[in-house]
């Protein structure tokens, strides 16, 4: 089976990113099936006594975001989506991430910018309100709606 260097690049990043999000979980002492309570456990301890290499832009503050941020996306209830994301909020608070707690999160900006873009298309695919002026020159007897 060939592979092209898009799927490639796809397969790469996968597994690094499960490599990184199992250095994750080892760091914060989950179990290798974890459970969404469990995540919100570790991450509840994280935040209540902050690690002193924790830095607000650290690799080991990025991974921790990317790792609830990613039990968002693939698991859990809507209930509980959107207790992981006031939870990764409250994270980045308390480690001193000002940048994202005045701002949006990587998430919300994605989704903000996915909004405008299907707003920018509804507009541009929506019916005029008038209705389109009739083409002439076209010879006696022809004229042309569009």
């Amino acid at each position: 089976m060939k592979l092209t260097k898009s799927q490639l690049r796809r397969i790469i990043k996968e597994e690094l990113q499960a490599v990184l999000d199992e250095s994750m979980q080892k760091m914060l002492g989950l179990p290798h099936q974890y459970t969404t309570q469990d995540l919100v456990t570790a991450v509840q301890g994280l935040i209540d006594s902050p690690r002193e290499d924790m830095a607000p832009h650290s690799r080991e503050a990025r991974d921790v975001e990317d790792l609830i941020s990613n039990h968002i996306r693939d698991k859990g209830t809507p209930e509980e989506k959107e207790a992981l994301k006031k939870l990764r909020d409250d994270f980045l608070r308390a480690i001193g991430a000002t940048a994202h707690s005045t701002a949006d999160t990587k998430y919300q900006k994605n989704r903000a910018k996915r909004a405008d873009a299907a707003a920018r298309f509804r507009a541009r695919a929506a019916p005029m309100d008038k209705p389109a002026a009739p083409i002439t020159g076209l010879g006696p007897g022809w004229s042309k709606q569009y």
